[in-house]
């Protein structure tokens, strides 16, 4: 079973930092020009994606369908909102298959409070 990075292939490893870099053109054309694994280590991609708040490549990577918004117990959501990304969070708990139980003004509470606590810690 592949449990981290150093586990994946090299085209693998290189979608997945461009996911985190936010670029989606070379999301895209590795995709679709090499043996990179859109869902490693669990949906990896997707959750970086919504945890950097880059909808662009959220958007690309669920037209994938290997690709699992709900992977690691809802990860995804989890991540966009304790990084402060209220927009991604309500994106993210609209589809179909997440399986979201927080209003919307709890979410942007929680995505405010989350942002204040990176702000202040950054600040230190």
């Amino acid at each position: 079973m592949i449990k981290n990075v150093n586990d994946v292939n090299v085209e693998t490893r290189e979608f997945l930092w461009a996911v985190e870099k936010g670029d989606l053109d070379k999301v895209q054309n590795l995709f679709e020009s090499s043996n990179a694994d859109s869902s490693a280590l669990d949906n990896l991609a997707f959750c970086t994606a919504a945890a950097h708040n880059h909808m662009d490549i959220v958007l690309f990577l669920l037209t994938l369908k290997d690709i699992d918004p709900t992977a690691k117990n809802n990860l995804a959501i989890r991540l966009a909102m304790l990084n402060g990304h209220p927009e991604m969070v309500k994106f993210l708990s609209k589809l179909s298959k997440v399986n979201s139980i927080l209003s919307s003004n709890t979410i942007f509470q929680y995505c405010q409070q989350a942002k204040l606590i990176n702000d202040y810690n950054r600040q230190k």
